[in-house]
């Protein structure tokens, strides 16, 4: 959002000119020469407004949030970070039980196979 705000805000006076210019032909060739900007003006200006509901353009103020959101990230991803040393160090453990889970239940079978069975 802040990119397209910042192509507004930078095109405006391109914008403002063609405006200014009354007379066709004249307006045509500027349309011509700007056509790139004007194009990416409208562009931003119908993706601000219709995707995002844009109806007023706060660079500031988005930035400021964005910063905000930037922090909570980083937060966020350090708790992740943390829960997910602590989950592997869990599957290590567990990993390491069924490992002794397995060994017991072999053992088990070749003792059983050793005992000569009663008929």
């Amino acid at each position: 959002m802040i990119t397209f705000a910042e192509h507004i805000r930078r095109i405006q006076p391109v914008i403002d000119e063609m405006n200014s210019i009354h007379w066709k032909g004249r307006r045509e060739k500027f349309r011509t020469d700007h056509q790139d900007e004007i194009d990416l003006y409208y562009t931003s200006q119908r993706i601000l407004k219709e995707k995002h509901g844009v109806k007023k353009i706060d660079i500031p103020g988005w930035k400021k949030e964005q910063a905000t959101l930037r922090q909570e990230e980083a937060i966020r991803t350090a708790q992740y970070d943390s829960l997910r040393e602590k989950l592997n160090q869990m599957l290590n453990v567990k990993r390491c039980i069924d490992e002794v889970k397995y060994e017991e239940r072999k053992k088990q079978q070749i003792k059983q196979k050793d005992q000569p069975q009663l008929e």
